[in-house]
């Protein structure tokens, strides 16, 4: 079963192995250590104070929450070879109502499980669908293609250009608006241009705002997403900026001004943070002319074209 020796085990174990595995350089810094009350009951020993600590890494409901594993599987193994995958052996487990059956380069198979424990006690109706398939898809292309064929029942979000082509070809489509340009529904998440704040240059104020107005969010909207969203300016998405941004914080927006382009204050910070420009016309500090890599996952691709020619 599910105890808090499996949360103990988690946790100390990322600390234990900073920085080499996802999220460990917080439990590095974080944390001091689990004690297990009882099997339900964990008592997370900080290093220092942070009221939301727990909200943050263990509590958030987002894509990146820390998975806790099973100790009586993984205690004695190395992390860093251990592949968990051994389906024989039920591996990988986990507590929802799926395991997985099959996995290859094509697709995996997740089956239903009829011992359910959420089942079993009432917690929760078994799911109804059976089996769940999960086929890799590449770009807006090819989740448009397996769209009109009805290949899927769901899948990463289109951009409105292809959507429509797909509605066109398919009836059987359904959004979250009826028309557009804003077809689907309000993200719980802001697109976010994030820095690394604990390195240079990016823990420079100066630099981090030369950025902000080097760019033009309309232009990013426009050309990246056909105006199918629009710009933000603070970290409240549609989804929830009726209910949070409340007029003291308007106030203060208005007030910065920061959503705009401005050359001249690119040139203001940038001169500030003690850079440049060099015979190319580029920024430099100490003859190191400023690089800024833009990583982006796949279904924010359209985000990288517009910002880098920016």
């Amino acid at each position: 079963p599910f105890t808090c020796t499996d949360v103990k085990f988690t946790l100390e174990m990322l600390r234990d192995n900073a920085p080499d595995l996802s999220y460990s350089f917080i439990y590095e810094e974080w944390l001091k250590g689990v004690d297990c009350v009882d099997d339900l009951t964990a008592m997370i020993n900080l290093t220092k104070p942070g009221p939301r600590w727990f909200h943050n890494n263990l509590a958030l409901g987002h894509e990146n929450h820390q998975v806790i594993l099973p100790a009586h599987i993984w205690e004695g193994q190395d992390p860093m070879e251990f592949n968990n995958y051994d389906l024989q052996q039920g591996w990988p487990i986990g507590t929802g109502p799926y395991k997985l059956v099959s996995s290859g380069a094509q697709q995996m198979v997740f089956e239903r499980r009829s011992d359910w424990w959420g089942a079993k006690t009432g917690f929760m109706d078994l799911p109804a669908p059976e089996r769940i398939i999960v086929v890799p898809v590449g770009g807006d292309e090819s989740m448009a293609q397996l769209l009109i064929a009805n290949d899927v029942d769901s899948g990463h979000p289109l951009q409105p250009g292809t959507f429509k082509a797909v509605i066109d070809k398919n009836a059987k489509i359904r959004s979250w608006n009826r028309e557009g340009p804003i077809w689907g529904a309000p993200d719980g998440c802001g697109y976010n241009l994030v820095f690394n704040n604990d390195k240079e240059p990016w823990s420079n104020r100066d630099v981090r705002l030369a950025i902000n107005y080097a760019l033009n969010r309309a232009e990013i909207s426009t050309l990246g997403y056909e105006n199918a969203n629009y710009p933000i300016i603070i970290p409240y998405s549609a989804y929830m900026s009726g209910r949070w941004l409340t007029p003291e914080t308007q106030a203060i927006i208005d007030k910065y001004d920061r959503n705009k382009t401005d050359l001249a204050l690119v040139e203001e910070h940038m001169q500030a943070a003690g850079f440049a420009k060099d015979s190319d016309g580029l920024w430099a500090k100490d003859d190191q002319v400023l690089k800024v890599p833009l990583r982006t996952p796949q279904w924010l691709a359209p985000l990288a074209p517009v910002v880098a020619a920016q």
